[in-house]
């Protein structure tokens, strides 16, 4: 059966395949399986169309392997896409079973041959962020943020560096990459606060946030947490 590929994704197979990557489709995007062994996945965000991702698996416990293998691919990819596509550095989402998970951003140039990337993009964040949930607006705007800005947000709220609340937020930091992960994440996480005490603070800490880019992740994270909450009545 045929693969329907968002045009993004079809302009970045085209112009990897001319450039004699080896490439297979997966789910909303395609595969391209590099010399070094790692396999690179570049797809659209189902929660939002126009941004795309790449996302890397590595199966290695040595931190210096994967950080040489995550900035070969990242230049390898960089090379396949020039003239159409930049990808960002991978950054590190979360690590399950051995596996340790990557992600990067890619946009695409201004310059493509239809001439509409951009300003495609334009119009659907306009209207997305009138109808974007919490885990949505948390991805789009911690997009921009780097882990030493998000960390002083953190130390602005007053959470010490042992609490449970401090380390939740920064494991959802490093999977709001994608809506997705965000989402798998939140569930992960909020099944760890379970005590009065953590609940209490997760409500004030959402209450006095003035801190415009933790807004949705804290709302995110009590709304996966409030049922936690139960009412005994004598």
């Amino acid at each position: 059966m045929a693969i329907r590929l968002d045009s993004k994704i079809k302009s970045i197979l085209d112009i990897l395949h001319s450039k004699r990557f080896r490439l297979k489709g997966i789910r909303n995007g395609i595969r391209a399986k590099l010399e070094n062994g790692v396999d690179v996945d570049i797809y659209t965000l189902k929660s939002n169309p126009e941004h795309v991702r790449a996302r890397v698996k590595i199966k290695n416990g040595n931190e210096a392997a994967r950080k040489a293998a995550l900035v070969e691919a990242q230049a390898t990819i960089s090379r396949g896409l020039q003239g159409l596509a930049h990808i960002n550095d991978f950054h590190f989402s979360r690590e399950g079973n051995g596996i340790y998970h990557y992600y990067a951003i890619i946009r695409m140039d201004e310059k493509d041959g239809a001439g509409n990337f951009k300003h495609g993009a334009e119009e659907n964040d306009t209207e997305q962020k009138k109808t974007q949930n919490p885990i949505e607006k948390a991805v789009a705007m911690l997009e921009g943020i780097d882990a030493r800005t998000f960390r002083k947000s953190l130390d602005d709220l007053g959470l010490p560096r042992s609490s449970i609340l401090r380390v939740a937020l920064m494991h959802l930091y490093r999977a709001a990459l994608d809506a997705d992960e965000l989402r798998t994440a939140l569930t992960d996480e909020s099944e760890k606060i379970t005590a009065p005490s953590d609940l209490a603070m997760l409500e004030r800490i959402r209450e006095n946030n003035k801190t415009d880019f933790l807004t949705p992740l804290l709302q995110a994270l009590w709304d996966a947490s409030d049922r936690q909450f139960t009412i005994v009545i004598d």
